[in-house]
């Protein structure tokens, strides 16, 4: 069976992060970071794939962000930004939630006023209907989350597979090969 590491592995060239540097980072944020992110670093990528424009944040990136916002006494402390999905929506790992989920953070949002982040994570999250916030859990876990990033990437492997396999037939019936449809 393959595994989902191996599954992500198989869209991702980018080089590993070493043992130490992922020990460095956890060092630098103050924590440990939960098993499967630190496997995602030093077997996948030292960040660059997986959801949003920017793919999961390398490492050094991950601290320099995390220590941004923790300069703002009202930031979560353990809640992570992972990926940039662009106009400062951002997908952010709660580290010290059950599961560990990931958290949409969308301060585009129309209801959006400028609160305090702690708010966000607080007073926003679980709001029902799901996405009526600026605040929603993208995913239950961070497995999930990438879970269903591989799930996009094979739809998307195969609409490329079907589309040349239309095109290569088209391209035979107007060219007059032999055996052409």
């Amino acid at each position: 069976m393959v595994t989902l590491i191996q599954q992500i592995k198989h869209f991702v060239t980018n080089p590993t992060a070493l043992p130490s540097q992922v020990a460095a980072a956890e060092e630098a944020l103050g924590f440990v970071l939960p098993s499967f992110f630190r496997i995602l670093y030093i077997e996948v990528g030292d960040g660059g794939f997986g959801p949003g424009s920017t793919g999961l944040y390398s490492l050094s990136h991950l601290v320099q962000t995390y220590r941004y916002y923790c300069a703002d006494p009202e930031w979560p402390e353990d809640v992570l930004e992972i990926c940039d999905h662009g106009c400062g929506i951002t997908s952010n790992l709660w580290c010290g939630s059950p599961g560990v989920p990931v958290v949409r953070l969308d301060p585009n949002f129309e209801e959006y006023e400028p609160v305090a982040p702690r708010a966000y994570f607080t007073d926003n999250l679980f709001r029902l209907p799901p996405q009526s916030g600026p605040c929603w859990i993208e995913a239950a876990s961070l497995e999930a989350w990438f879970q269903a990033w591989v799930n996009q990437m094979e739809e998307a492997q195969e609409m490329q597979r079907r589309y040349k396999e239309a095109y290569d037939k088209y391209h035979k019936s107007v060219s007059g090969e032999a055996g052409a449809v």
